[in-house]
């Protein structure tokens, strides 16, 4: 699958957990039902949370990838 648009990049490189879920979520919660945020992470433990994360929120990851330690998340905003 490709990238979809996006609405707003969240560079989250080099911050910890759970901050990254934090700004991820004030991130969302600023955006319109629909929107896509890419979330940028080095975190190795954002594989396992940002899925996770999403699960519990509503919101729909639609594309991950990961290239050098860095890795690209694209969520959906739920309705």
């Amino acid at each position: 699958m490709s990238r979809p648009a996006v609405d707003r990049t969240l560079n989250t490189a080099g911050t910890g957990l759970p901050l990254l879920l934090v700004r991820t979520n004030l991130v969302m919660q600023e955006l319109a039902a629909g929107a896509v945020v890419e979330i940028i992470a080095t975190h190795p433990d954002s594989e396992t949370d940002i899925p996770s994360w999403c699960r519990h929120s509503g919101n729909t990851l639609v594309h991950s990838e990961v290239s050098d330690s860095t890795y690209r998340y694209y969520v959906r905003k739920h309705a």
